[in-house]
């Protein structure tokens, strides 16, 4: 039963807020500093927040899940994921120098991402059954760009899509059934600093986040949705985020699957 506290309109005015820092960088001002809100609410801001998206002439493009790993849950004092909804407009290319945002948090996280195959729906689905419905996995960094900060109220984070930002894939992507997940180590350059996990860092297999997606997907219903054939879905990084700044410079490999390298002015 939904616990939602706001009006529609509230609902829409802050959702525009949202989308409107997206899209000038400035910092926003927490929707918890504001008003008392539900985890309902904040469902609804969130989904609110891609229907204008895609009012404004963006595409589907398919779902991020976060908070993927125990070290950023731990982090974060939660004890499961999150999502928030990709548009085509968060996938970039990483040929040239990326600008960095100047009023967001951002910070780069290294990423397997499933492209799907066909539909996938269901509360309780295998590592098999997603990789059966998955066309490509691929290599990818996901540029996190929070308006309110991760370490705000996690319903401010939620409301903010989980501080959607940019996506980068490495390459065409392989065959899922050709990659083992287990042997993939990935290893992540920032500036000089190196950082190292596993992609099975991220809750024992990236698959369990797609699928983990899928069940919160039909629990929420309307304020959710179900993934589609064309989706991509990133799973969530296996290392906490790193900071990145103007001119800082990002690598990662993952063995087995790929590597990636980019620039920021």
């Amino acid at each position: 039963m939904s616990d939602q506290q706001l009006s529609e309109s509230r609902v829409a005015d802050f959702a525009a807020e949202i989308v409107d820092a997206m899209e000038r960088d400035v910092k926003l001002a927490p929707v918890t500093a504001r008003a008392v809100i539900s985890t309902s609410d904040a469902a609804a801001i969130r989904r609110r927040v891609y229907q204008l998206l895609l009012a404004s002439g963006a595409r589907r493009l398919g779902y991020k899940v976060g908070f993927t790993s125990e070290a950023i849950q731990a982090m974060l004092g939660i004890d499961e994921p999150e999502f928030g909804f990709l548009v085509d407009r968060h996938r970039v290319s990483g040929d040239s120098k990326l600008p960095v945002k100047t009023h967001c948090q951002t910070l780069i996280e290294p990423e397997v991402a499933f492209e799907m195959g066909s539909d996938l729906e269901g509360s309780d689905l295998s590592v098999a059954d997603v990789i059966e419905a998955t066309s490509k996995v691929h290599a990818s960094f996901e540029i996190v760009e929070s308006r309110v900060g991760l370490s705000a109220d996690f319903k401010d984070v939620v409301a903010d899509n989980v501080g959607s930002g940019r996506i980068v894939l490495a390459s065409e992507g392989m065959d899922p059934g050709s990659v083992d997940f287990a042997a993939i180590k990935v290893k992540l350059e920032v500036d000089g600093t190196v950082y190292e996990a596993r992609a099975n860092d991220v809750l024992g297999h990236p698959a369990r986040a797609v699928s983990w997606l899928a069940g919160r997907l039909e629990a929420l219903g309307e304020l959710g949705g179900h993934i589609r054939k064309g989706d991509l879905i990133m799973t969530g990084s296996s290392v906490k985020p790193v900071p990145i700044g103007h001119g800082s410079t990002v690598s990662a490999e993952f063995s087995g699957l790929g590597s990636l390298r980019i620039e920021f002015a």
